[in-house]
């Protein structure tokens, strides 16, 4: 499934300053998840889904950082006539300080390993060559792990990795789930399905200490093959 992620997210004690410079240097990109389920029907219409799933939530993160000092140094020669016969002569030393910076950009990665569980229901029969379902359920977070950079509160940017916590959890809770499938029958055993979903993160990835809090709410297109292993 190709996946973008939509970021909502509340200030808690940051100043107004440190938000708007996150803000403004986190852009989403495109992510994706892939998985395996496993269909139960009850009947030709009611359907239970479960499986596992890896998800990974891309973002570009662009920073400056200072790249090249640069001093010179500058003597002008200037007279002063006081009267005449009179004149002096002034010299004047400055020192001119340039700054280069350079512009950084990092991919920061949101990884995430679930346990879907859904409920489906499949208008027409099995003997369909096409049909349509709609699916609504749960998402259990397994684990959750992050890599990139983040800005603390002094605007620096600083590393995080798989083991930090500091930042953001290492399990999200429950999510919400909500789609609909379109279902292209290929053989006896086989269809083919596109099915455009949302989910909705009930939970804060932030960690308690964070300054703010934050969510990801994902929507994507899951395609894939479903083959029927106990067909009667």
């Amino acid at each position: 499934s190709p996946d973008l992620a939509f970021k909502s997210e509340q200030n808690v004690s940051a100043t107004p300053q440190y938000m708007q410079r996150k803000d403004s240097s986190e852009s989403s990109q495109l992510g994706f998840s892939v998985g395996v389920r496993l269909v139960k029907p009850f009947s030709d219409n009611l359907v239970l889904k479960a499986g596992l799933q890896y998800g990974q939530i891309n973002q570009q993160f662009t920073y400056r950082s200072e790249n090249e000092i640069k001093t010179t140094t500058v003597i002008t020669q200037r007279q002063i006539i006081r009267g005449p016969g009179d004149t002096v002569l002034v010299n004047d030393t400055s020192v001119l300080r340039q700054i280069g910076y350079r512009n950084n950009t990092v991919t920061n990665h949101f990884r995430t390993i679930d346990v879907p569980v859904t409920i489906g229901y499949q208008f027409g029969r099995d003997e369909d060559d096409f049909r349509v379902g709609v699916n609504a359920g749960v998402i259990f977070n397994l684990s959750s792990w992050y890599q990139g950079v983040v800005l603390d509160k002094s605007l620096a940017t600083v590393p995080i990795d798989k083991a930090s916590t500091a930042v953001y959890k290492s399990n999200i809770g429950m999510g919400l789930y909500t789609s609909i499938s379109f279902m292209k029958r290929l053989g006896e055993n086989s269809q083919l399905f596109f099915e455009p979903y949302f989910r909705y993160n009930l939970s804060n990835i932030t960690a308690d200490q964070a300054a703010y809090t934050q969510k990801f709410h994902v929507g994507g297109l899951s395609i894939g093959l479903r083959y029927n292993l106990n067909r009667r």
